[in-house]
């Protein structure tokens, strides 16, 4: 990953996408590899520091216009067992080859189901090497989040106005039900006819710091891949998208933003700076494009892992591959 400060950020506006992410994509396949054994076979991680992704259900009360995620799947709020005990055994095989992993929970929504969620994070806090462990949420019941210290609550809501964010979430969105905003960061897609220029991403961050936010993660609509199936929704990111890297050189030159760091990846943008004392952070990545590295990866016999990801139903994956299909061999 290339890291910049202030005097040697990379202007984006006009930068291709493969002109950005080829240097880092070279880099890392040559140089970046971390071998570790799950389950008794060989993979290679991308990332020293692996994202561990845990999904605790594709269900979501929500139905949001650009989400691939919810399959509205209704799951039992059980504390699964072959999930956590999947969980357990994954952070410990880390654990036992020197790597202690991001943690990232997430769904479909979460909070929907209590009990699961309770139990993943009370096998993932044991593990007391794990440092940054965070729920994605739409708010549902954060009862459960708040009851294990450190873990951070990434919020979504992609507009101040609960009227602007119902057209996004669906009719299940009413009012706003999170009134303790503390310790929260929210997360905000940024779309046209919502969010969608400097000015007013300065004014969800006002509206939304008064009610005692602690930080924001604003990110451009993802680059769907054009082979899957999701067509409403990708029609949807392609009417409503925002030009990011504009927005982001526009930032820059913002004197009410303090410019932290620029971290440019294999296919992704992050951008970490300052507002009114709390940390902004502006993610862009396009997964067609990386789609398309994983596929050319595949055809020469790589076998690079980007993520792990554990699915609700205790299936178990990679971003490059399905890690069970190397478990069962």
């Amino acid at each position: 990953m290339r890291i910049f400060q202030a005097e040697r950020r990379i202007v984006l506006t006009g930068t291709s996408d493969e002109a950005l992410f080829a240097p880092e994509l070279e880099y890392y396949s040559n140089h970046n590899q971390y071998p570790v054994t799950l389950f008794g076979k060989p993979i290679v991680n991308l990332y020293r520091n692996i994202n561990v992704q845990i999904l605790i259900t594709r269900a979501c009360n929500f139905k949001c216009k650009f989400c691939i995620e919810n399959d509205g799947i209704k799951t039992k709020n059980d504390g699964s067992y072959w999930l956590g005990n999947l969980v357990h055994s994954t952070l410990s095989q880390y654990r036992e080859q020197g790597i202690m992993p991001n943690v990232s929970i997430t769904g479909g929504e979460p909070t929907l189901l209590p009990n699961r969620l309770f139990n993943i994070l009370d096998i993932v806090k044991s593990y007391h090497g794990i440092k940054n462990v965070n729920v994605n949420t739409n708010g549902y019941d954060l009862s459960v989040i708040r009851s294990f210290p450190g873990v951070r609550i990434n919020l979504s809501r992609h507009h101040w106005w609960s009227g602007m964010n119902r057209q996004i979430f669906g009719d299940a969105y009413t009012r706003e039900n999170v009134k303790d905003f503390s310790g929260v960061t929210l997360q905000c897609v940024l779309m046209q006819n919502y969010v969608n220029s400097v000015p007013m991403m300065k004014e969800y961050m006002d509206r939304y710091i008064d009610k005692g936010a602690d930080g924001f993660s604003f990110r451009g609509l993802t680059t769907l891949d054009v082979d899957k199936g999701y067509q409403v929704e990708k029609v949807f990111s392609e009417q409503n998208v925002v030009d990011i890297k504009v927005i982001l050189d526009t930032v820059a030159k913002d004197a009410d933003f303090e410019f932290v760091q620029q971290k440019i990846g294999d296919h992704y943008i992050f951008e970490i700076y300052k507002y009114r004392g709390k940390y902004v952070r502006f993610t862009y990545s396009n997964f067609n494009w990386l789609r398309q590295i994983e596929t050319d990866e595949r055809k020469s016999g790589k076998s690079f892992s980007r993520a792990t990801v554990i699915h609700p139903n205790a299936v178990y994956s990679g971003w490059t591959y399905d890690l069970n299909k190397l478990v069962t061999k």
